[in-house]
């Protein structure tokens, strides 16, 4: 199945490109719960990169090929869009899940963001539930080869002019989305918050969040504030923007 081509949006003063790394076949029984659902549903694996004029930042770095050959498209993604990975200053992560730190290793030049919760829910494999337990490792080696390179931030805090970091705990417990505002119009990064497969049902609980409360709640306060506000979100699992 051929990918998705980048696809342009424009906020305020940025140019920001989705960039789909690569898709997951997500099997309906296991990620609802339920022998009620059948089949599985194809789910993009998006990043996101923002041009701000002066420098590149990109949210998310893709699943490289950590879930098989379907992934690792990130680089080339990048470079249709005529800019290389050594020209990205800023990486924005919204939590530690492979399929959103694999790409790490393609930016050498980068600085790292990650919420100071969620840096430290990785720290020591006894925080993890059974889910997380398998991907410790693999988070352990990719995010200490950068170790030098992360910022720890927090809810709220202000990173770029026009950028901040909101709460969106659940998912992970320091999961987070990144709120960008230019120009009176404004945009969520809304990570793992939701996918593809929950539009129609943001209160049903997935096999997927560490705190399945939580993360209920986390969505739909955020998008009760959507309805409220008239921001538009960009997910990582989701296709196009909503």
């Amino acid at each position: 199945m051929p990918l998705r081509a980048p696809i342009m949006l424009k906020i305020g003063d940025f140019t920001i490109w989705t960039l789909c790394d690569g898709y997951l076949d997500v099997d309906r029984q296991v990620f609802f719960q339920t022998k009620e659902e059948s089949g599985k549903t194809r789910i993009p694996v998006n990043a996101f990169l923002i041009d701000r004029g002066k420098d590149l930042i990109l949210v998310d770095t893709g699943m490289g090929k950590f879930f098989g050959p379907n992934g690792g498209e990130l680089e080339k993604k990048i470079k249709e869009i005529g800019r290389e990975c050594g020209e990205i200053s800023s990486v924005l992560l919204t939590h530690l899940h492979p399929d959103h730190i694999a790409g790490i290793p393609l930016f050498k030049n980068a600085t790292f963001f990650v919420s100071e919760k969620e840096f430290s829910y990785w720290s020591e494999e006894k925080n993890l539930n059974e889910r997380n337990k398998k991907y410790f490792p693999f988070v352990q080696k990719i995010i200490s080869s950068v170790k030098e390179r992360i910022v720890q931030i927090v809810p709220e805090m202000s990173i770029f002019p026009g950028f901040k970091a909101v709460e969106a705990f659940g998912h992970t417990p320091g999961h987070v989305g990144y709120f960008l505002e230019s120009r009176h119009e404004k945009l969520l990064f809304c990570g793992d918050l939701c996918t593809d497969m929950q539009l129609n049902c943001l209160d049903r609980p997935i096999a997927f969040d560490a705190d399945q409360e939580q993360a209920i709640a986390s969505r739909l306060k955020i998008f009760h504030q959507r309805d409220e506000e008239g921001f538009q979100i960009l997910g990582a699992h989701i296709t196009g923007f909503i």
